[in-house]
């Protein structure tokens, strides 16, 4: 999941749209009966969203 979600993320145009956040904020505030203490996670680290991805060299069989 973490190469898909970098592959996306380096999209032309993509990350500065991203607010990631805000995402966390909202998804993960939003859950109270699963999330009672309101837990945001810390991640992703934004620097890594820009490592090289390499989902070109996978292969499906």
């Amino acid at each position: 999941m973490s190469g898909y979600l970098r592959d996306l993320y380096q999209l032309p145009g993509v990350a500065k749209t991203c607010d990631l956040e805000s995402v966390k904020r909202d998804y993960y505030g939003n859950l109270f009966p699963l999330n009672p203490g309101g837990i945001i996670p810390l991640g992703p680290d934004l620097a890594n969203l820009l490592q090289p991805h390499h989902r070109e060299t996978i292969t499906i069989n």
